[in-house]
Parts: structure tokens; C-alpha cells; sequence
């Protein structure tokens, strides 16, 4: 009887880790099925087509003084001469400021806001709460730049020369600054500062010669103080020029690598090597440029074809210089936005949203004349309209 009791309970026991095992293998299999799933519907979400939008939010917004319009933390900035105000997503304006600014220009990194008076001498700097700073530069601001930790970088001049200027958030100036003399024909163009406040590079379109020559200067104030804050004695060996092309604009990809938009291409320079042009990378288009437009990860570039087949072709590339993604379009846009997940193309009438892979994800044909077109969160955006702002979400 011990013996068949003891073969009873083998039995038993075999059947029930058989039942297990069978338990397990189908668990197994529901969790690989679930996880399929969930990529598959992530991947659509990132990357399906939308036939429709629909709107979540609608607010009257009319100003007697033209309005421009950028993008911050998933938020509308609306600025123009005498006003600045930042409307979340759900229409609510968190905070609005009274300034004076006949010409305004706005720079953003971070949760930090600059909108100076191009061609005047008045900065004002915000803040997540409103107004932090109002000051003023000792000569007519041509171009700025913010930090994201409210750094910033100014280029200015006056009859006799040019400025390169490094203020703090509270507006006091820096002793670090560069002076250019107009007289031997150099013109400051753009300006740019790295996210950390740490480094800075500049573009000055030299005449000097009688050609056009566009000079870059990269320089590094991290150790300023310690070098009796000299920005020349933070200057970079790496400065480089460029013979018979323009340098429209300069900026920064990351924390360390600067991006030089040319005429005939753009190159990226890795501050953090302290090297020379050899080691920049370069990238030549052989078409002329349309539009251009960044995020932290990704540059976009808008390139005129001189096809039958179609008008432009779009680029897409990563902060090293690889080509990530690319279409083709017949569409005239009139500006180009994108973040990290979105590419959006826009003209008056209608819009157009990508991937940053070159995918398209929605189209849309408005009835209201459209201003911008901004990214709010993932396939959200705010469709800035003449009389109203929009918050539509892709379905």
C-alpha cells in the first residue's frame, strides 16, 4: 500500500509541473502577443496616417499690434511690440507682460524666453512665471541668444564698431566681450550660445577684401574668471572661414556641437574636441535652400529642385551629420516647424505633418488663413489662425 501511495503522489505531482509548465507556455505566449501589440499600435501612433483632426480647444485672440508666435514646453508664446503672453493647451493664459519693443525679436531655451528691440537697446527676459529682467545694452541690438540656463549672448554695434556681449539672466553684463571695428568692413550676422551657457559661436561676414568671406569664431567661457573673463582668451583654435559663401545663420545642436547653416550646405563642428576644420563634418547640397528648421535631435532642410517631376525634396539629418529621412513635395510652404517627433510644413491654406523619418502623417486643407502651425504634445498641435488659436489632435 506505501508503494502505490508513493506512486499515486509521483503521478500527482508530475501532472500538476505538467500543468505548470502548460500554464506558463501559454502566459508566454499572451505576454509576447500584448507586447506585439502594444509596438504595433505605438508604431501607428508614431508613424500611421490621420484623416482627421479634431479640435480640443478654440480661443478668440485678436491684438491691435502684429503678433508672432513660437512654440515652449508644449505651449503658445504670442509676443508683439507692446505685449508677451503664454496660453497653454487648454486656452488658459498663464501670465501676460506689458513691454516695449518697436521691432521684437525672441530667442528660447529651455524655460527662458529673450525678446529684444532689433535695432534698439531694450532686453527683456522670462521666466515659467512671467517677466524676470528688463535692461539695457549700450549699443543697437542686431541679434541674440538664451541659454537654458538664462545665459546670454548679444551682438551689437554703434557707429564705430561691432560687439560681441555675454550677459546673466539679471542683465548684468559679463566681462567678456569681443569688439569688431566696421571700418575694416566685418558685419556681425548671427550669434549663438550652447544650451549650457558654456560655449558660443559667431558668424561676421568679412568685405575687407573685396570678396564675400563669412568668418566663424568658436569660443569657450566655461573657465571665465580664470583667464580675467577675456573672451579672446577663450577663443577656440578652431575658427574657420568661408570663401565666396554665405553664412546666413549659426546654432547649436547639442550641448557641444555647433551647426553652421551655409549657403551651399550646413557643417557641424564638436566643440567638446577643440579641433580644427578637419575634423568638422560637412554637408554639400547641390540644390539651393528653401527653408531650414531644428529640434534638439534632428535638422531639416527644404531644397529647390530643378525637376518636371516634383518642386522641392526634403532632408532630414541627425546631430551627426546622417541623413535620417527624406521626401519629396509639390507644396509651397511658407515656413517649416518640427520638433523631436514632427515635421510641419504650412502656408496659408494648409498643412502638412511628417515624421522625422520623411513619413507623412496628416494633411489638412483649412478654412481659416493660417499664421503657424506649432507642435503642443504628441499628435497634438496648436493652428494658429488671424482671429484664433486652435488646439486640434490627430484621430
Amino acid at each position: 500500500m506505501s508503494g502505490l501511495s508513493e506512486e499515486i503522489q509521483f503521478r500527482q505531482k508530475k501532472r500538476r509541473k505538467r500543468k505548470m509548465q502548460i500554464i506558463r507556455s501559454i502566459g508566454s505566449v499572451f505576454i509576447v502577443i500584448f507586447m506585439i501589440g502594444l509596438m504595433v499600435f505605438f508604431y501607428y501612433r508614431r508613424n500611421g496616417y490621420y484623416k482627421n483632426a479634431e479640435v480640443k480647444m478654440s480661443i478668440k485672440t485678436k491684438s491691435e499690434y502684429d503678433e508672432y508666435f513660437a512654440q515652449l514646453d508644449g505651449k503658445v508664446l504670442a509676443y508683439s511690440s507692446q505685449g508677451v503672453r503664454l496660453i497653454d493647451e487648454d486656452g488658459t493664459c498663464i501670465w501676460k507682460e506689458s513691454i516695449d519693443v518697436p521691432n521684437p525679436i525672441e530667442a528660447i531655451s529651455g524655460n527662458y524666453v529673450i525678446i529684444a528691440d532689433q535695432g534698439g537697446t531694450c532686453v527683456n527676459v522670462f521666466g515659467e512665471q512671467g517677466l524676470l529682467n528688463s535692461f539695457q545694452t549700450d549699443a543697437s541690438i542686431i541679434q541674440v541668444d538664451i541659454a537654458s540656463n538664462g545665459k546670454m549672448a548679444i551682438l551689437s554695434e554703434d557707429d564705430q564698431n561691432c560687439y560681441l556681449s555675454v550677459y546673466k539672466s539679471n542683465g548684468k553684463k559679463l566681462e567678456i566681450q569681443k569688439k569688431y571695428s566696421l571700418k575694416q568692413r566685418i558685419f556681425p550676422v548671427d550669434v549663438a550660445i550652447s544650451p549650457n551657457g558654456n560655449e558660443l559661436v559667431t558668424n561676421f561676414l568679412n568685405m575687407s577684401s573685396g570678396t564675400v568671406v563669412s568668418t566663424i569664431a568658436f569660443f569657450d567661457f566655461s573657465k571665465a574668471g580664470k583667464q580675467g573673463d577675456n573672451i579672446e582668451a577663450n577663443q577656440l583654435e578652431g575658427g574657420t572661414i568661408y570663401n565666396n559663401e554665405l553664412v546666413p545663420k549659426v546654432d547649436f545642436c547639442d550641448e557641444t556641437t555647433a551647426v553652421i547653416y551655409r549657403e551651399q550646405g550646413f557643417s557641424l563642428y564638436p566643440m567638446a574636441e577643440k579641433t580644427s576644420k578637419q575634423k568638422m563634418i560637412d554637408v554639400d547640397f547641390k540644390h539651393p535652400v528653401h527653408s531650414i528648421a531644428s529640434s534638439d535631435q534632428y535638422l531639416f532642410f527644404l531644397l529647390e529642385l530643378d525637376s518636371k517631376d516634383y518642386k522641392y525634396e526634403a532632408q532630414i539629418y541627425d546631430k551627426c551629420g546622417k541623413k535620417i529621412g527624406n521626401f519629396r513635395t509639390d507644396f509651397a510652404a511658407t515656413d517649416v516647424v518640427m520638433d523631436d517627433e514632427s515635421i510641419i510644413l504650412h502656408n496659408f491654406s494648409e498643412y502638412y505633418v511628417y515624421t522625422t523619418k520623411g513619413k507623412m502623417r496628416f494633411h489638412q486643407i483649412t478654412t481659416d488663413p493660417v499664421e503657424t502651425v506649432l507642435p503642443c504634445n504628441y499628435n497634438s498641435f496648436f493652428v494658429v489662425c488671424a482671429d484664433k488659436i486652435k488646439r486640434t489632435q490627430l484621430t
